[in-house]
């Protein structure tokens, strides 16, 4: 018999209304293609087919890409969990799909209020006592304790793909100290029934937060608040609507480590403007696909994270690889007007482009106007002169009224031929003048 790693914690069971924090699990397509995988047992019945599919894409990716073989059983009735969880292991074959043994299986027994995780020798050196603990006492039962044990599941099993992306990697484990997590054969966490999920350790925090002047201050503060687990909903780097919407979160320490973890290995993000001049989005390079982008609005003299859209329009993928919500419309979209987007919404950057010159047609202040909503450096565009928010009044003879009257100019027009652009900026009509660069095949 494969040694075994084993933890137990108990499940609280409660009712209350949570979602998940940042780019986390409860904005997921669900209803992306997968199958359900005989790997998951649901014999208590606590997850739908949604759940059910997305697991069942973990299980799939964990064993592709990590050669570990991943099951979740939920059990009815009153027996031993740590009988329970050995018998299924064995019986279950936990294991026999992997190519090098590894086999983790995760154990419901909503009836006992437990939860047992059992860890094959050849994993122990990935998924060390002190992570299962970790998971089980900073993911799962926050999650449990606010009624959601589906979405614990979920978020449960997220973690468990990041773990295992991260120890590919030759990354240790290391909860940062901060917390004495109990670890070991049988360690136990107590149940407090009918408590709820304590989150008021990680709303306490004392440190001053302060939203910024420029898009990207506010982020740089907001990932410094989560890596202190700053998890106060009134936080000035917030926008009005993202205040209302936290209050009804579920916050976990391991949510809030996820994020800081993720974005210290992203690039410097770009910051883009919008043409209202009140919404903006700080972008990292799209090849750092697990780098999502950051909406923020303009509310009094600051910028204010507006995660609210970001919950609506952006989802991710099994690898939390970002794409754009398919019918989702949002005032931010010309910040990524320089982007392609696939049929499932995931971003590309375009071909090379003749003049690098996006325009967006929409109505402000009760009249249709065409607004640059990108320039790419050291475009043709910005050689010209154009800068992101410009109003376009006439291209050559065309009095500019839709961005649909410049389009098939800008790639007729022969090469070093004199064209020129009226522009408003800041009130001021301003005209541009420039050859026409060769053309882009």
């Amino acid at each position: 018999m494969k040694r075994i790693v084993t933890i137990t914690a108990l499940l609280i069971l409660i009712g209350s209304a949570a979602l998940t924090f940042g780019p986390q699990l409860l904005n997921r397509v669900f209803g992306e293609a997968a199958q359900s995988a005989p790997r998951l047992w649901d014999e208590a019945g606590l997850l739908n087919d949604a759940q059910k599919a997305f697991i069942a894409r973990y299980h799939q990716v964990l064993l592709t890409d990590f050669d570990i073989d991943f099951r979740v059983l939920t059990e009815s009735g009153e027996r031993d969990i740590a009988q329970s969880a050995l018998s299924a292991f064995e019986t279950r074959a936990v294991g026999a799909l992997s190519q090098t043994g590894r086999g983790l299986l995760l154990l419901i027994m909503p009836d006992r209020d437990a939860v047992r995780m059992e860890v094959s020798e050849a994993l122990e050196p990935a998924f060390t006592d002190t992570f299962v603990a970790y998971v089980q006492q900073r993911q799962m039962v926050p999650f449990f304790q606010s009624g959601r044990v589906a979405d614990g599941i979920l978020a449960t099993t997220e973690l468990l793909y990041f773990r295992a992306l991260h120890a590919q990697a030759g990354e240790n484990f290391d909860p940062r100290q901060l917390e004495a997590a109990s670890s070991g054969a049988g360690a136990q966490t107590s149940a407090r029934l009918g408590e709820g999920y304590n989150a008021a350790p990680f709303r306490q925090q004392t440190g001053e937060v302060s939203a910024g002047d420029a898009p990207l201050a506010t982020v740089q503060a907001y990932l410094k608040a989560m890596a202190d687990r700053d998890a106060r909903i009134d936080l000035p780097i917030y926008s009005q609507a993202t205040q209302r919407m936290l209050a009804n979160w579920t916050v976990t320490p391991a949510q809030m480590d996820n994020i800081t973890q993720v974005y210290h290995a992203c690039s410097a993000p770009q910051w883009r403007h919008t043409p209202d001049g009140i919404h903006a989005v700080l972008r990292y390079p799209v090849s750092e696909r697990r780098c999502a982008p950051w909406f923020l609005v303009r509310e009094g003299d600051a910028w204010r994270l507006d995660l609210t859209m970001m919950q609506q329009a952006i989802r991710f993928n099994h690898r939390n690889e970002w794409h754009f919500a398919p019918g989702i419309t949002h005032d931010y979209s010309d910040a990524f007007a320089d982007l392609a987007l696939d049929d499932h919404g995931y971003p590309h950057d375009r071909p090379r482009q003749r003049w690098s010159l996006s325009l967006s047609t929409k109505p402000l202040d009760d009249r249709v106007q065409t607004r640059v909503t990108s320039v790419g450096a050291g475009s043709p565009a910005e050689k010209m002169g154009f800068r992101v928010g410009d109003r376009l009044l006439q291209w050559d003879e065309i009095k500019v009224e839709y961005a649909g009257q410049v389009s098939q100019r800008l790639s007729s027009v022969e090469e070093g031929q004199t064209v020129t652009a009226v522009i408003e900026r800041d009130g001021q009509q301003l005209t541009l003048r420039m050859a026409a660069p060769p053309r882009v095949d």
